[in-house]
């Protein structure tokens, strides 16, 4: 799905540039007819000229319509009723469109699944630990710029002002508005085959000149690497898929970062330490024994897939185990 011709068509006789119609293309694509109306909104209350406009501009987009879809699912996603997702590509069709399963509240243990989250998160964070807290909702194939087989495992505030917060913060914001951040990977079906790679931020941690509004929320999920980490794997065991853990070493291939911008060895090394207490967590294990099959190569981005070829997946992935 592209931006429709008349909109397209308008945007050029009112002289909006190419780059600009482009990422308004791009948004479009993965959210749908909602944008044309916010860069109507935006042009009208900011007092721009279209020729002025910016791909600068259209970051507000973003917050804009994930505040509305906040206000439209927090809701059903807190009495347990699903979502379609926010991002999704519009270009593809069936189970690849995106839906969000909501999975419990952790604090509460809303359901038998966020009660077990909830205590090997407990019992991989120790004693002195504040006790984790939110929303635990599973995205499929609704990661921006994803793949089909994407899963998400995402960590929004109960409270829908907090999630509020969390989404009108500068951030990455690749999954669910309101997230502070997610677990996710891929999966392939026959045979039941996963690999996690990656536990990101979807909000950057605030401070006295950033993200101010969001402080309390981010410090009261500030559990949420382990969480979603432990989610993941539950889940995915539960499902009964062979699951494989991207090492910290393989991450910059993973996110196919800029090379001016590497990965520091401390956010591998969190990588690590993230999974292995979240494995200790749920009584599981690294199968060291393991031989990863050939066929997750099939799930892996382009940067990470050449990474596979070069080092081999046995060093660049771990499987978890009973």
């Amino acid at each position: 799905m592209t931006l429709p011709r008349e909109v397209s068509e308008a945007f050029l006789r009112f002289g909006v540039a190419s780059e600009t119609i482009a990422w308004a293309d791009d948004l479009y694509r993965h959210l749908g007819p909602p944008v044309v109306d916010a860069i109507s909104e935006l042009v009208e209350t900011r007092g721009l000229r279209a020729a002025d406009l910016t791909p600068a501009h259209l970051d507000s987009i973003r917050p804009m319509l994930g505040e509305r879809y906040l206000r439209a699912n927090h809701g059903a996603w807190s009495r347990g009723s699903g979502s379609s997702a926010f991002w999704c590509d519009r270009t593809m069709s069936g189970t690849a469109r995106g839906i969000v399963t909501p999975l419990g509240e952790v604090e509460t243990g809303s359901t038998p699944f966020a009660t077990r989250v909830a205590a090997a998160a407990r019992q991989a964070a120790g004693p002195d630990q504040p006790p984790p807290r939110g929303l635990l909702l599973v995205s499929q194939n609704a990661h921006r710029g994803n793949q089909e087989g994407t899963l998400a495992f995402d960590l929004v505030p109960s409270d829908i002002e907090a999630a509020l917060a969390l989404n009108a913060a500068s951030g990455r914001h690749h999954t669910l508005p309101g997230s502070i951040g997610e677990t996710s990977g891929r999966v392939l079906a026959e045979p039941g085959l996963a690999i996690l790679w990656e536990v990101q931020p979807n909000v950057y941690k605030p401070t006295a000149d950033r993200n101010a509004p969001a402080k309390r929320a981010y410090r009261q999920l500030r559990q949420w690497p382990l969480v979603t980490a432990v989610a993941a794997l539950a889940w995915l065991a539960e499902k009964r898929y062979r699951i494989f853990v991207l090492r910290g070493e393989g991450l910059r291939a993973a996110h196919e970062v800029n090379p001016e911008e590497p990965l520091s060895p401390e956010i591998e090394r969190l990588h690590d330490r993230t999974f292995e207490a979240a494995v200790s967590g749920l009584g599981l294990r690294f199968l060291a024994e393991s031989e990863p099959p050939p066929s997750l190569r099939s799930l892996a981005k382009v940067n990470l897939g050449r990474a596979f070829e070069d080092a081999g997946l046995g060093l660049l992935l771990r499987e978890v185990g009973a």
